[in-house]
């Protein structure tokens, strides 16, 4: 039944204006920035941009375009996941999908999934876009491969995150609003609380977890972080749901 939601949920997505453009602009923000990397390379290369470190192509590159990926997920993950469930209860929908032969977990997790797959798409096309290059020269795949697993698990975090916050209300634009300041809050917490280091703020905050995915790094604690946030807030979303179905 997961995969009855996952197909519904898609079909939705590509059928709505929004879908179809924020794949559009991803991909011409990510063409644009990726010319630009390669041409500013090419200077560092020739001499006439100086550049304080030796810095490889794939890391040059890489860099900039998942970094800005992250930032650009932040904006678009709370737009996409808006309507998943809020939209549900402002059409007056809810009660029906409540009541139907299907365990809340089951719809929580296809919703959740469906978003997921719809944003692999813009990863895939990320990472083909790198691994052109390697067709020119030797590209550090365990560097990609570092940042797209990176990338994933702040994906999949981001989306467990705003999945929660759109069954909260029935209005889409509070819970895309709500979902966007949460996350932004959880990403820079190590800067909220610069002034106390080391702490458990510290250790909350998801760009603390994101750097050593940024440089190529594996950490088992970063990655055990991101998946124990997406799992309690796909957990605390049944919850929610289950609450609203028993007491309305």
């Amino acid at each position: 039944m997961i995969f009855v939601v996952i197909r519904k949920e898609i079909k939705v997505l590509f059928a709505s204006y929004i879908g179809w453009g924020m794949l559009a602009i991803y991909a011409i923000v990510m063409g644009i920035l990726y010319t630009q990397s390669l041409s500013e390379y090419m200077q560092v290369m020739m001499g006439n941009i100086p550049i304080v470190e030796q810095i490889g192509l794939t890391k040059y590159i890489g860099s900039n375009l998942f970094g800005t990926s992250s930032f650009i997920m932040l904006i678009f993950i709370p737009l996409l996941s808006m309507r998943l469930f809020s939209e549900e209860q402002k059409n007056l929908t809810m009660p029906f999908m409540l009541s139907a032969p299907i365990s809340l977990a089951e719809i929580v997790v296809g919703k959740f999934l469906s978003l997921i797959l719809f944003l692999a798409l813009m990863l895939a096309y990320l990472v083909v876009i790198i691994c052109i290059l390697n067709a020119w020269t030797d590209i550090d795949f365990g560097y990609i491969f570092a940042n797209v697993l990176g990338l994933s698990l702040l994906i999949a975090s981001f989306s467990a995150i705003s999945l929660f916050f759109s069954s909260l209300t029935r209005q889409p634009i509070l819970a895309a609003v709500l979902s966007f300041f949460v996350l932004i809050m959880l990403l820079f917490l190590d800067h909220i609380f610069a002034q106390q280091p080391n702490t458990i703020w510290s250790d909350l905050s998801m760009m603390q977890h994101y750097k050593s995915f940024a440089v190529g790094l594996l950490n088992t604690a970063d990655i055990a972080f991101y998946l124990l946030v997406a799992l309690s807030f796909v957990f605390l979303t049944v919850r929610k749901l289950e609450h609203q179905r028993v007491y309305g």
